[in-house]
């Protein structure tokens, strides 16, 4: 009994030193990241557009289908540009804008089952920053569009010319006041003239982002090929928290999910590349558990009157267009 209270008493004076340790080095790279974050972008052009697919395509994607571990540091980390770092010329709107964008069901379909696991984790979280933002207005102001903080990445029109510096910031570890005056904290960070998005139009985005990952999972379903069917079908699993939310989108998709699990759709026998093919009992029996859940999440789903008040113009298609190259299941070729 002496020899397991002493080592056990060892175990937890490592794991004290171990933590010390740790708490030091992340204080170290909280330093750096706010020494540095404002150089990041400073020399990019003036279309954030720009910026943010480079940093989609170049650092987001790549890593974020690695493991589960670097879906989750993705995400956070992403989210910390904005808040609380703020960091200069950077939008997160316009780098969601691309990842909850038209490619989603062609990205699936190229991904391997741990691949798109892993990116579904990393969607999953990103919209558990975002929906906050999207029930309560105080929350929207306080995390997205808070001047004290010089916060810009929820910019309806910037005016960021190639090489600007702002000034240091100044409450990155601070709170923020009740009633902060106009010019204090960190909002001459903010170029005058600059115009925040309202939390209306944050809202009609977030509706948008619902749509087109409606219809990018409808396209996967869809496809002929198990493989990318199976993608799709874990992919949801994976962002049952926070996807689908709206009742009418919803419910498409429970459709999808229920032919699947009553085998009336057609496949091409075709498994992923290099591979066997997957069994379509395999995918009856994923698509009868998802859907099961399905069943029971959708009492909790929101109209879209309730999660967007004023309904849109454009509506989704009752099935892919036929000459979509993505309802095949089969990345699109690239542009040259």
């Amino acid at each position: 009994l002496a020899q397991i209270r002493t080592r056990a008493t060892l175990a937890v004076d490592c794991l004290e030193k171990e933590m010390l340790e740790q708490k030091k080095h992340v204080s170290r790279i909280r330093k750096w990241l706010i020494a540095q974050k404002d150089y990041w972008f400073c020399m990019a052009p003036e279309q954030r557009k720009l910026i943010a697919q480079a940093l989609v395509q170049h650092c987001i994607l790549p890593r974020a289908i690695l493991s589960a571990s670097d879906a989750i540091f993705c995400a956070k980390f992403l989210w910390m540009m904005h808040y609380p770092l703020a960091t200069n010329k950077f939008s997160l709107m316009i780098v969601y804008d691309n990842i909850f964008g038209d490619s989603l069901s062609t990205l699936l379909a190229a991904l391997t089952e741990s691949e798109a696991r892993n990116y579904a984790k990393f969607l999953n979280i990103s919209l558990t920053f975002l929906a906050p933002l999207h029930l309560q207005e105080a929350q929207y102001k306080e995390r997205a569009v808070n001047a004290w903080r010089g916060l810009t990445s929820f910019q309806k029109h910037s005016r960021y010319k190639r090489g600007y510096l702002p000034p240091k910031s100044r409450t990155i570890r601070l709170q923020t006041p009740s009633a902060p005056a106009a010019d204090s904290g960190d909002a001459l960070r903010i170029v005058p003239g600059s115009i925040m998005l309202s939390h209306d139009d944050f809202r009609t985005v977030m509706r948008k982002w619902q749509v087109n990952l409606t219809k990018a999972f409808i396209c996967t379903l869809d496809s002929e090929r198990n493989d990318t069917v199976r993608n799709g079908i874990m992919a949801l699993r994976e962002m049952q928290k926070t996807f689908p939310v709206i009742s009418q989108y919803g419910r498409r998709i429970l459709d999808k999910v229920t032919e699947i699990a009553d085998g009336s759709r057609s496949t091409s026998g075709e498994g992923s590349a290099g591979g066997p093919p997957d069994s379509n009992k395999n995918l009856k029996v994923m698509a009868t558990s998802y859907g099961a859940y399905l069943g029971m999440a959708k009492k909790g789903w929101i109209p879209e009157s309730s999660y967007y008040p004023v309904q849109a113009k454009d509506a989704l298609p009752r099935s892919p267009h036929p000459s979509n190259p993505q309802s095949s299941g089969k990345p699109a070729a690239r542009a040259s």
